[in-house]
């Protein structure tokens, strides 16, 4: 092969890590609209991606071994034919997607079966072309130092295309956008080996082997190598997933904070490939000593990382004022000992194991087929690992203990590892190294709850939830779902009236309350006013995080009867996909989510109000409080204005909030509502607005009304040319964009 050949390689292999991160982005958003922003929805994303890669990596070989009567750019082929898909999955998927919506409405299979069946339609073909990319390549290169520097490559590209997708390309172009950008990423990299053809005539044709890597590894070499490949992949995606929940505990549950999170585990691992080919030309036996070096740096990491996250567990709240948000030495520590010292350690391991498994191979066809041997058993693993860990371990064990017990097995495969093939001295320091790590690990005793104790917490896949006495105690309470993301605290003057209201001034107008759906819970406040009313049938309250809604009978500081109401049903779902699916209409619905909470822009979308239109019934009404920046605000009244007929605003939060009222036909004024009306909300008057003014009589009403509208007009004034809010240009999720903000959860000018 041409020397020439080799860089163009590493450029095809960056750019197809590259489109690869992107698509497996952009899915995870697209299906968050379509099937939910819930843990299942992802993980449905991820298992579909880790899988196609895996089997396509695992029949690779076997297209090497055809037959050819003339030759064919099959790797050119291939990225072609991965951009085609991926542009038709994501044209049905985003655009053309009614028919996946009727076949999830039949439910003719139970729900992790249907999303599991409906995300590998769109994902698995593609991702199983994916998988043939680096066998492909491989096989246009003739030593095995070349394949560590290809992984290399692939793995700066994904790191480079998960930073990018949601940092800058989703942010500013949309969905679509970075959609085109990934597929011209296949299409580049398919034009530069455009002229690298594969021809069979036999079977696939052997070449000669270096000198630099003459000598086979010996069986229990092979067999270490094979168990590191598997054991690499299934701890490294394991670990991942601590690493991906320990960072939203302290930088918020963004959709954008995995994508961070990938983007330093892959530039972690690009630099240990790119420098490994140098340990590969030592002996077996120091490859092995290598990898057990790394084991030791890794386990030493974890341990540091774990106690200096008690430190910086102690620091996340602010009690006096829980909104500051802020960050502190200890958290970048934790960071620096969990994810990026045994990211760049064990990033080692694999391109070792590779190298081992490949000393046994003699020409380019064998040597792919081991390469093959070495991606499909890691990748295959890191599904186990991943889905083991989501699902098992956090909801068991929890954070904290999940992660002892990755350290745990870390120490376990040192021991293993030290007992085989070091020398009689290296064991006995081995052995006491292990008993020593193993009972400091155990004793370190670390809590997930900020100081004081937190009154109530738990765990789920999607992080820690708790409730926590505030500053002065026994006056305000908040919940906090990872540390950064917070429900406003209850005891604050304005939430009791400001949530009631919610429930009032839809009730006010509608014809009927019969049915109602509330989504978002947070305390609870709305659907509890609800409850109030003798005339609903049906309250169905639905919630995402599991913990908010256990959390429910926790809250003492509360009124919590209403729980016990028969009429009330409380739901964990994504709220969107819910009501997308319901084959069912509502009197009234009602939205109370963060706008600047993980996925919540597809609350505020064009395309959701599309769809609130046709769930109400006739006469129904729609409620929402919209709060946060100016501009956002205003945009978000303007696309709401732009999809119902009729629309007014009434007073939200005082220095920044609205609630927003909403129908299919005319908004009756308050003067000229039935006095039936009036009777119907009793038990939620009076209630009170911006100024703490009173709200008792269609008088209050109009007052509110009119100050509402003369504030956001002039919000709208101000800020003319902000587009609408859509599923894809994440239009108030941009406003976070600023540099000083890109780690905290709220915008800058929020509070």
């Amino acid at each position: 092969m041409k020397s020439k050949t080799i860089p163009l390689g590493l450029t095809a292999m960056i750019l197809t890590g590259f489109s690869a991160l992107l698509y497996q982005t952009l899915w995870i958003r697209a299906f968050a609209i379509l099937l939910g922003g819930n843990a299942l929805s992802i993980s449905c994303v991820i298992a579909h991606f880790m899988l196609g890669l895996g089997l396509g990596t695992a029949f690779a070989p076997k297209i090497l071994q055809g037959r050819w009567k003339k030759s064919l750019p099959l790797y050119a082929i291939c990225e072609v034919l991965i951009a085609v898909l991926a542009a038709v999955s994501f044209f049905i998927v985003l655009s053309h997607n009614g028919w996946v919506l009727d076949l999830l409405r039949s439910g003719f299979l139970p729900k992790i079966a249907m999303h599991f069946l409906v995300t590998g339609i769109f994902i698995f073909p593609v991702t199983f072309l994916m998988g043939f990319s680096f066998p492909l390549i491989s096989y246009l290169f003739p030593n095995s130092r070349e394949h560590q520097w290809l992984y290399s490559a692939n793995c700066l590209g994904g790191a480079l295309g998960a930073f990018l997708s949601f940092t800058v390309l989703i942010y500013y172009g949309g969905l679509y956008a970075a959609l085109i950008v990934g597929l011209l990423g296949n299409i580049l990299a398919a034009v530069l080996l455009k002229n690298e053809k594969f021809r069979f005539e036999e079977a696939a044709a052997e070449e000669s082997v270096s000198n630099d890597e003459k000598g086979a590894t010996s069986q229990f070499g092979l067999r270490l190598a094979l168990l590191l490949s598997a054991f690499s992949g299934f701890f490294l995606l394991s670990m991942e997933q601590v690493w991906f929940r320990l960072s939203s505990f302290f930088l918020g549950s963004r959709l954008y904070v995995p994508s961070l999170v990938l983007m330093v585990i892959l530039l972690c691992l690009a630099v240990s490939a790119w420098w490994s080919p140098k340990f590969s030309l030592y002996s077996e036996k120091k490859q092995l000593k290598v990898i057990v070096s790394a084991l030791t740096v890794s386990v030493l990491s974890s341990w540091l990382g774990l106690y200096c996250m008690s430190l910086s567990i102690a620091k996340t709240m602010d009690l006096v004022s829980p909104s500051k948000k802020a960050l502190h030495p200890e958290f970048f520590l934790t960071l620096l000992f969990i994810a990026l010292v045994p990211s760049i350690a064990l990033g080692i391991c694999f391109p070792l194991s590779m190298s081992l498994i490949q000393k046994e191979a003699i020409g380019a066809w064998q040597k792919t087929r081991a390469l093959s041997k070495a991606l499909y058993l890691n990748t295959l693993m890191s599904v186990l690992g991943s889905m083991l860990t989501t699902y098992v371990l956090f909801r068991t064990l929890g954070t904290v203990s999940t992660l002892k017990v990755f350290i745990f097995g870390l120490l376990l495969f040192l021991a293993v590892a030290v007992f085989t093939f070091a020398s009689r001295q290296a064991k006995a320091v081995g052995l006491v190294l292990v008993i020593l790590g193993t009972a400091m690990t155990a004793k370190m005793n670390v809590s997930l709850s900020p100081n004081p104790p937190s009154i109530w917490e738990a765990e789920d896949e999607y992080g820690y939830l708790a409730l926590i006495d505030l500053q002065p105690p026994g006056r305000r309470w908040a919940m906090i779902n990872n540390y950064i993301s917070l429900v406003g605290a209850y005891g604050d003057s304005e939430t009791p009236f400001v949530q009631r209201n919610l429930a009032l001034f839809p009730s006010l107008i509608a014809r009927s309350v019969k049915d109602v759906l509330v989504v978002g819970m947070g305390y609870g406040l709305t659907t509890e006013a609800f409850s109030r009313l003798s005339e609903p049938e049906s309250i169905t309250a639905v919630e995402i995080l599991p913990q908010v809604v256990a959390a429910q009978k926790e809250m003492k500081f509360k009124d919590t009867v209403y729980l016990q109401d028969p009429r009330i049903k409380n739901i964990v779902d994504d709220g969107r996909s819910y009501m997308f699916l319901a084959n069912r209409q509502w009197d009234l619905i009602s939205v109370n989510v963060d706008p600047y909470g993980a996925g919540s822009t597809v609350l505020f979308s064009v395309e959701f109000y599309q769809e609130v239109r046709k769930k109400l019934k006739p006469g129904g009404s729609y409620s929402q409080l919209f709060y946060g920046i100016s501009e956002d605000v205003a945009v978000m009244v303007r696309t709401a204005k732009s999809v119902f007929p009729y629309v007014t605003v009434m007073p939200g939060y005082e220095n920044d909030g609205f609630i927003l009222l909403a129908a299919n036909e005319e908004i009756p004024t308050w003067e000229s509502l039935p006095q039936s009306r009036f009777e119907r909300v009793k038990n939620l008057l009076p209630s009170a607005t911006w100024g703490t003014a009173t709200l008792q009589s269609a008088v209050d009403l109009n007052t509110a009304e009119t100050l509402a509208g003369e504030a956001s007009q002039a919000m709208d004034l101000n800020y003319p040319d902000s587009e609408n809010i859509t599923d894809s240009n994440l239009r108030i999720e941009k406003s976070r964009m600023f540099f000083g903000d890109f780690f905290l959860h709220y915008p800058h000018s929020y509070f």
